[in-house]
C-alpha cells in the first residue's frame, strides 16, 4: 500500500527545507512511493530559499503542505514551527537529503503501535553506498576527543576498543537510534528523551 493521503492523517512528516531541491525532491518522492498503513501529511516548512524550491513544490508536489518563511530561521526553528502545526497521532521529523526505504513507515507505525510506551522511535539509517551510518553515540568520555567518528586515529584505528564502543558499532550491527524520528505528539512535548529502534531510511 502506497502512503495515503486520503482521511485525516495520522502521521505529519516534516522537512526543513534551504536551498535543497534536487534532495527534496527525491525525498519526497521516496516518502510518496512508501507503504504506509496510514493517511499521511507532508509538511515543507522553507527556509527562504532562493533556488525556486517553493515553486518546484507547488508544481511537482502539489498535495504537500508548504510554509514559507521570508528569511532562514535555521533548521531548528523551522522544525519546531511545523510541530505546532502538526495534525495526527504521529509526527516524522526528516531532513531534506532523505530517501526512505519502502518499508520505513510501515515498520516505525507498526512498532509505534505494539509500544505505547515508548516516546519517540529512531529508524535505522544508511548511506548511500549501502552501509550503515553511524548515527548513534553512546556517552562520551575524554578519551573520545582522541577517538571521535573523524578524528584521525579512528580514521588510522578504525576497530580500536575506545571507538567502537563510543559509535555503538556492536549496536549499529542489529539496531540503530537514528535522528529521523516518529514521535506521538503528546508524550513527544513531555517526554522526547524517550527513544526505541524501528524501521529503515537511507540518507545521501
Amino acid at each position: 500500500m502506497k502512503a495515503s493521503l486520503s482521511g485525516a492523517p495520522r502521521v505529519t512528516i516534516l522537512i526543513a527545507s534551504w536551498n535543497g531541491w534536487a534532495k527534496l525532491r527525491t525525498c519526497l518522492t521516496s516518502i510518496y512511493a512508501s507503504e504506509s498503513p496510514a493517511a499521511i501529511k507532508v509538511m515543507v516548512v522553507d527556509n527562504g530559499s532562493t533556488d525556486g524550491t517553493q515553486d518546484h513544490i507547488r508544481r511537482e508536489f502539489p498535495q504537500v503542505e508548504l510554509r514559507e518563511n521570508a528569511t532562514n530561521r535555521g533548521h531548528t526553528a523551522a522544525i519546531n514551527q511545523g510541530f505546532a502545526l502538526a495534525d495526527g497521532d504521529y509526527v516524522a521529523a526528516l531532513d531534506d537529503d532523505t530517501e526512505l526505504a519502502p518499508d520505513c513507515l510501515r515498520h516505525l507505525l507498526e512498532f509505534s503501535a505494539a509500544h505505547p510506551e515508548v516516546g519517540v522511535v529512531g529508524p535505522r539509517m544508511f548511506n548511500s553506498d549501502g552501509t550503515v551510518q553511524e548515527s548513534a553515540r553512546n556517552f562520551p568520555s575524554a578519551l573520545n576527543g582522541l577517538f571521535g567518528r573523524r578524528s584521525l586515529l579512528t580514521r588510522l584505528f578504525p576497530n580500536n576498543r575506545v571507538a567502537r564502543q563510543y559509535l555503538v558499532r556492536e549496536f549499529l550491527e542489529s539496531r540503530l537510534l537514528g535522528r529521523y524520528r516518529l514521535v506521538p505528539e503528546y508524550p513527544a512535548k513531555w517526554a522526547g528523551s524517550l527513544l526505541r529502534t524501528s524501521g529503515a531510511a537511507h540518507t545521501s
